[in-house]
């Protein structure tokens, strides 16, 4: 199930917004990342999204909005079961791309419809920080319980360490000719793959031994420690993670709202691999503010929301420069219109320089006091620096010639 678009009608944020998530030949994309200042509505699109799967709330009353899927049909009866409690009425011939808006209002007006079989689709909400005081204590008989819609929030993390003891328990019960040891290092092994490719100082080997059976970490050194001994960022990365892994997200719509909170640069460059290994058949819909995650993806996966004096709107493809591969430098100044590279201190003095030249009056004291504070921080390498003294040389040099020709 994927989302192939969204249309909002006056919005009390986005106001008239369509979004679609189409490549450039009309297919539905698989991992898309949303762009935009603070305050664009990146946040407000996400929840939207979200909210419009659960027409149980008043929160979907409230949204005038139509989201287009493309799903199967079981698909379709699964979202009907789980909203409406419908378990026997037929397939009623709703096509495998709708507006779910339309048969939502069908399924309201008595159109029923069936499910059959097992279908593991689910929406899936991660906020921008997940915050949790304590971990709960493993209960041994516990269950993960389909649900359609699902927040990744404190009360999904406080029960991680029970879905792990889970989780061993059946890989315990499915081999029951290896020792327990193995069946628990197997699922350690599972876990820790999820992150190869983030090169991690830390393992996650199991859990503890006591009454509180917290998760346990050992890092490069062999020191081990409880999840409480982890980073901030390390925290997040393992809880946002584990829970996708746990929820059991196939073929499901996730959506993520500032994945680099926390992460060092390095991380930020690697995270929506992580995201796109778990599980299969996803759809990714990610907001941030991170160039290292944009530079990851194409333009045609890029969707950057401005608002202007005409309201909220997006930047259509074909006006974006490709982002793939591109330096972060070139995303932050192309993409995410960074008019500077530089601090603002740094760019008032380079600003000084330059007005100087423009003046030609770059013997004045002005300029080198500028370029002598520039010079102390930056040193002799800096490529703006460098660029300057060879403009000066240049001038220089055509003064001489005109300084000779008039002898």
């Amino acid at each position: 199930m994927k989302i192939k678009n969204i249309k909002f009608n006056k919005h009390k944020i986005l106001g008239n917004l369509e979004v679609d998530f189409l490549d450039r030949n009309k297919e539905i994309l698989d991992t898309v990342v949303i762009i935009g200042e603070n305050g664009s509505g990146k946040t407000t699109l996400l929840k939207s999204i979200y909210n419009q799967m659960n027409w149980n709330t008043k929160v979907y009353e409230e949204i005038d909005a139509k989201v287009e899927l493309d799903a199967t049909k079981d698909e379709i009866k699964l979202i009907a079961n789980t909203q409406c409690g419908s378990d026997t009425a037929m397939w009623n011939g709703v096509k495998s791309k709708l507006y779910i808006n339309e048969f939502i209002d069908e399924v309201k007006s008595g159109n029923e419809y069936s499910f059959q079989g097992e279908i593991k689709s689910k929406i899936i909400y991660m906020p921008t920080e997940i915050n949790f005081n304590e971990l709960n204590r493993v209960d041994r008989t516990f269950k993960y319980e389909y649900e359609f819609l699902n927040e990744v929030n404190q009360n999904i993390a406080r029960d991680l360490p029970s879905a792990i003891v889970n989780a061993i328990n059946t890989e315990v019960f499915k081999n029951e000719e290896l020792p327990p040891k193995k069946s628990i290092e197997k699922i350690c092994n599972d876990i820790n793959s999820i992150f190869d490719c983030m090169d991690l100082s830390v393992k996650f080997i199991g859990l503890s031994k006591d009454e509180e059976t917290r998760p346990i970490f050992k890092d490069s050194t062999g020191n081990e420690f409880d999840i409480n001994g982890l980073s901030s960022g390390e925290k997040q990365l393992f809880i946002r993670a584990l829970s996708l892994k746990f929820l059991n997200a196939n073929n499901s719509i996730i959506l993520i709202d500032e994945p680099e909170i926390s992460l060092h640069p390095e991380w930020q460059r690697k995270i929506i691999k992580v995201y796109e290994n778990i599980g299969k058949n996803n759809q990714l819909i990610i907001a941030t503010h991170s160039p290292h995650i944009v530079a990851d993806i194409k333009a045609e996966q890029l969707r950057v929301i401005k608002r202007d004096e005409d309201g909220v709107n997006i930047t259509p493809i074909d006006n974006l420069e490709e982002t793939y591969l591109q330096t972060y430098e070139s995303i932050l100044k192309h993409t995410m219109g960074i008019k500077s590279n530089r601090s603002d201190t740094g760019e008032l003095y380079f600003k000084i320089l330059r007005n100087e030249l423009d003046a030609n009056t770059y013997e004045s004291d002005a300029f080198k006091e500028a370029y002598r504070y520039l010079k102390t921080y930056l040193g002799e390498y800096d490529k703006d620096l460098i660029s300057i003294d060879m403009e000066i040389a240049r001038r220089n040099r055509k003064k001489a010639r005109e300084d000779d020709k008039s002898r």
